[in-house]
Protein backbone atom coordinates (compact mmCIF):
# COMPACT_ATOMS: atom_id res chain seq x y z
CA UNK A 1 0.00 0.00 0.00
CA UNK A 2 2.80 2.43 0.90
CA UNK A 3 4.59 1.68 -2.37
CA UNK A 4 1.43 2.60 -4.30
CA UNK A 5 1.43 6.02 -2.64
CA UNK A 6 5.12 6.51 -3.46
CA UNK A 7 4.54 5.51 -7.09
CA UNK A 8 1.60 7.90 -7.33
CA UNK A 9 3.61 10.72 -5.71
CA UNK A 10 6.54 10.15 -8.11
CA UNK A 11 4.19 9.93 -11.11
CA UNK A 12 2.66 13.26 -10.11
CA UNK A 13 6.08 14.96 -10.00
CA UNK A 14 7.49 13.21 -13.07
CA UNK A 15 6.20 15.14 -16.07
CA UNK A 16 8.56 13.78 -18.66
CA UNK A 17 7.27 14.32 -22.20
CA UNK A 18 10.45 13.39 -24.08
CA UNK A 19 12.99 10.62 -23.63
CA UNK A 20 16.25 11.61 -21.97
CA UNK A 21 19.66 10.80 -23.39
CA UNK A 22 22.93 10.42 -21.48
CA UNK A 23 25.55 13.13 -21.66
CA UNK A 24 28.55 14.05 -19.55
CA UNK A 25 28.93 17.73 -20.44
CA UNK A 26 30.12 20.38 -18.00
CA UNK A 27 27.78 23.31 -17.48
CA UNK A 28 28.63 26.66 -15.90
CA UNK A 29 25.49 28.29 -14.53
CA UNK A 30 24.13 30.78 -12.03
CA UNK A 31 20.99 31.16 -9.95
CA UNK A 32 18.49 33.90 -10.89
CA UNK A 33 19.87 37.19 -9.53
CA UNK A 34 22.99 35.37 -8.34
CA UNK A 35 26.53 36.40 -9.14
CA UNK A 36 28.46 33.24 -8.32
CA UNK A 37 29.13 30.91 -11.24
CA UNK A 38 28.53 27.26 -10.34
CA UNK A 39 29.77 24.23 -12.25
CA UNK A 40 27.96 20.94 -12.67
CA UNK A 41 27.84 17.95 -14.97
CA UNK A 42 24.74 17.48 -17.11
CA UNK A 43 24.23 13.72 -16.84
CA UNK A 44 20.97 13.51 -18.81
CA UNK A 45 19.14 15.76 -21.23
CA UNK A 46 15.85 15.79 -23.15
CA UNK A 47 14.17 18.37 -25.33
CA UNK A 48 12.53 19.99 -22.31
CA UNK A 49 14.58 18.94 -19.27
CA UNK A 50 18.02 18.23 -17.90
CA UNK A 51 19.59 16.48 -14.94
CA UNK A 52 22.59 18.03 -13.21
CA UNK A 53 25.00 16.36 -10.83
CA UNK A 54 26.30 19.06 -8.53
CA UNK A 55 28.06 19.61 -5.21
CA UNK A 56 25.67 19.89 -2.27
CA UNK A 57 26.79 23.46 -1.54
CA UNK A 58 25.94 24.45 -5.14
CA UNK A 59 22.54 22.76 -5.24
CA UNK A 60 19.68 25.25 -5.76
CA UNK A 61 16.34 25.02 -3.98
CA UNK A 62 13.37 23.37 -5.64
CA UNK A 63 11.58 26.07 -7.62
CA UNK A 64 14.76 28.08 -8.22
CA UNK A 65 15.40 29.45 -11.71
CA UNK A 66 18.89 29.21 -13.18
CA UNK A 67 20.70 30.28 -16.33
CA UNK A 68 23.80 29.23 -18.27
CA UNK A 69 26.68 31.50 -17.25
CA UNK A 70 26.93 33.21 -20.66
CA UNK A 71 25.43 33.33 -24.15
CA UNK A 72 27.95 30.94 -25.68
CA UNK A 73 27.15 28.24 -23.11
CA UNK A 74 23.42 28.88 -23.59
CA UNK A 75 23.82 28.21 -27.32
CA UNK A 76 25.90 25.07 -26.69
CA UNK A 77 23.29 23.60 -24.32
CA UNK A 78 20.26 24.95 -26.16
CA UNK A 79 18.45 26.71 -23.32
CA UNK A 80 18.33 30.14 -21.68
CA UNK A 81 16.61 29.33 -18.39
CA UNK A 82 15.43 26.34 -16.38
CA UNK A 83 13.51 25.73 -13.15
CA UNK A 84 14.44 23.10 -10.55
CA UNK A 85 11.55 20.66 -10.18
CA UNK A 86 13.09 18.15 -7.74
CA UNK A 87 16.33 17.04 -6.18
CA UNK A 88 17.86 13.81 -4.88
CA UNK A 89 20.82 13.31 -2.55
CA UNK A 90 23.36 10.97 -4.16
CA UNK A 91 25.73 11.25 -1.19
CA UNK A 92 26.41 13.70 1.63
CA UNK A 93 28.22 16.04 -0.74
CA UNK A 94 26.54 15.41 -4.12
CA UNK A 95 23.03 16.17 -5.39
CA UNK A 96 21.12 15.26 -8.53
CA UNK A 97 19.04 18.22 -9.72
CA UNK A 98 16.10 17.68 -12.10
CA UNK A 99 15.17 20.82 -14.02
CA UNK A 100 12.57 21.77 -16.59
CA UNK A 101 13.74 24.01 -19.42
CA UNK A 102 11.67 27.18 -19.77
CA UNK A 103 13.26 28.84 -22.77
Amino acid sequence: MASEGLQHERAATERRHFARWNTEKRLSWRIHRGRRIRKSIVTERSLNSLVLETAAEDAPDVGARFYPSDGEIAMKFGFRSAVVRRMEAISDDTRKVYAEIEA
